[in-house]
Formats: structure tokens, C-alpha cells, sequence
């Protein structure tokens, strides 16, 4: 069976690139499944979980939007930042959460307020790939 090659581009460099089975990830006019042999494809990406299934095993990245291109079994990500689940630090991803809700509170009808609302967002976005991650029974959590 044909493979997707999938590589995940920050502006720090490629942060994960792999073959794999299938892809599904958040754009921002709802969720794509990719399998091989896709149409070539251009969107705009949310701050969001995308997972991948290589050898029957699903896999989650927290990417914190950008855009996707499909073209010839080759998906790419450029995105602001991504995490793989795996490598997310829960505890420091909580305290960064809690941070972000005393400053949206602060910010509230403030000029700020989008940016503090957005930095919430992120944070849970990468505690839901953890425990997405969590659910299969492949890491616990702290």
C-alpha cells in the first residue's frame, strides 16, 4: 500500500517527519482525513490536534495553526510551533495554562485580550493531545 510522507515545518526547522499510513488534522473549515493518493490540496490550518496512523498505531501533534499542502503523497505542516504529544510537558504546559488564565481575566475587555484568549487555547490544545495520546494507553499522565 502507497505511504504519505509527512513533514512538520516550524520556523526552527522540520520538527517531525516521517512515512505514514493516513493523517487527519484541523483546517480551519473542519477536519481533513488524508490517505494516499490525495487530491493536492492548500488550506489554512487551527490551532489544533493532528494525528497520524503508521503500522496501525495513532500518534498526536499539538500544531498551533499555520497551513497544510498535500501534493504527491507528501503532506506538509508549516506552522508557528508544534509539539509531538509525547515530548509535551504536562506540568509545565498546566502552570503555563493557569498563567494564561489569570492574564485573561486581568485583560478582559483589554486590547490584550484576543492574544491572552489565544494562549488559553494553545495550552489546552496541547494538554487534549496528551491525553489523547493518554487514552491509548501509551503514556500516563503526571
Amino acid at each position: 500500500m502507497a505511504k504519505l510522507t509527512l513533514d512538520i515545518v516550524t520556523p526552527n526547522g522540520v520538527t517531525f517527519s516521517d512515512t505514514v499510513d493516513s493523517v487527519s488534522v484541523e483546517a480551519i473549515d473542519g477536519e481533513i482525513g488524508i490517505l494516499p493518493d490525495h487530491i493536492p490540496l492548500f488550506t489554512a490550518l487551527k490551532i489544533g490536534i493532528l494525528s497520524y496512523k503508521k503500522d496501525n498505531i495513532t500518534d498526536y501533534i499539538a500544531v498551533m495553526g499555520g497551513f497544510l499542502d498535500i501534493v504527491n503523497n507528501k503532506v506538509t505542516v508549516l506552522s508557528k510551533s508544534s509539539e509531538v504529544a509525547n515530548n509535551i510537558n504536562v506540568l509545565r504546559v498546566k502552570q503555563d495554562k493557569e498563567k494564561a488564565d489569570v492574564e485573561l481575566m486581568k485583560k478582559s475587555g483589554d486590547e490584550h485580550f484576543a492574544n491572552a484568549q489565544r494562549e488559553v487555547f494553545k495550552s489546552a490544545t496541547r494538554l487534549r493531545a496528551v491525553e489523547m495520546l493518554e487514552k491509548t494507553g501509551r503514556r500516563k499522565l503526571l
